[in-house]
């Protein structure tokens, strides 16, 4: 996960904002358009690979274990993001205006604590572990 935010934090600083990927299209029931999670996951791999973030590392690897168990092979072979990214606008200070805002949170709750989640200084932690944090 610390690659993620390496990769992210360096991109941010090259390019003075936060990656500008393209939010999924729902459809008019409100449905996820087919493929369009594999489309966005796609771009955001191809924003950060120059910046070290390969396909595999926003791949969670209890997520692979789970789905392997439970026989979702499928999965494991499409471009998917197990940590979601928070959008932001704004100048490249915008992901650094509050310390506790998550950059990225897991999908899921594999570790038994809920998501993981990676803060704007890099920490990783636990809802729980946030919750904590913010005093809520």
């Amino acid at each position: 996960m610390r690659v993620l935010y390496g990769g992210v934090a360096a991109y941010v600083q090259e390019h003075q904002a936060w990656p500008k990927i393209p939010k999924v299209q729902k459809k008019s029931d409100g449905g996820i358009q087919s493929g369009a999670a594999q489309e966005t996951a796609t771009k955001w791999i191809a924003a950060l690979k120059p910046y070290g973030v390969g396909e595999y590392t926003w791949r969670c690897p209890s997520v692979e274990r789970d789905m392997r168990k439970h026989g979702k092979p499928d999965a494991l072979k499409t471009p998917r993001l197990d940590y979601t990214p928070t959008l932001f606008e704004g100048g490249a200070l915008a992901p650094y205006q509050w310390t506790t805002h998550p950059w990225f949170i897991e999908r899921g709750s594999a570790h038994g604590k809920g998501p993981l989640i990676i803060l704007a200084d890099g920490t990783v932690v636990t809802v729980e572990d946030l919750m904590r944090l913010t005093g809520k």
